[in-house]
């Protein structure tokens, strides 16, 4: 079974509710000519995200 890494909970479900959002605007608003978009971040370097991005290899992309 994977590791939950529960500190990461919180931003997918904000993330994911974001996308689906901009997707349900965007379809309910087409037929008026109405485009919707939305900016979702990526990480980035913070005092909040430091030790987490220094740790994994995975996200040293983000450095």
């Amino acid at each position: 079974m994977p590791k939950v890494e529960y500190y990461l909970l919180g931003y997918q479900q904000v993330k994911a509710a974001v996308m689906h959002l901009t997707k349900d605007l965007a379809m309910k608003w087409a037929r008026h000519i109405i485009y919707v978009k939305a900016i979702a971040l990526g990480m980035f370097k913070t005092k909040m995200t430091k030790g987490m991005l220094e740790q994994r290899e995975d996200l040293k992309l983000f450095h």
